[in-house]
């Protein structure tokens, strides 16, 4: 009965253990399980692209934290502005 529920909606979509097309009304705290189960399973499908994109963003962070790194134990207080030092006059570091 809706009228217990704030939530009544309408689903509809494939269910994600049986691959049966599926449309029922009901309360959406009752989807959960269902909607779980869906979430774990395209979860797992794109696990490897997942993992590719974590690898690609260690790889642009590390060179990034290394010359961070870099700087941070020169002790210097230099503001970086495009790469440079504030008031290198373009001479570099």
């Amino acid at each position: 009965n809706n009228a217990r529920c704030p939530k009544w909606i309408f689903l509809q979509g494939t269910n994600p253990q049986t691959g049966e097309d599926t449309s029922s009304h009901a309360c959406a705290d009752s989807f959960d399980p269902l909607l779980l189960i869906d979430l774990k399973k395209a979860i797992v499908e794109r696990g490897a692209g997942t993992q590719e994109a974590v690898e690609m963003l260690r790889n642009a962070l590390v060179p990034q934290n290394a010359e961070l790194l870099h700087i941070a134990r020169r002790g210097s207080s230099a503001i970086l502005i495009d790469g440079e030092e504030e008031g290198s006059n373009g001479q570099g570091r």
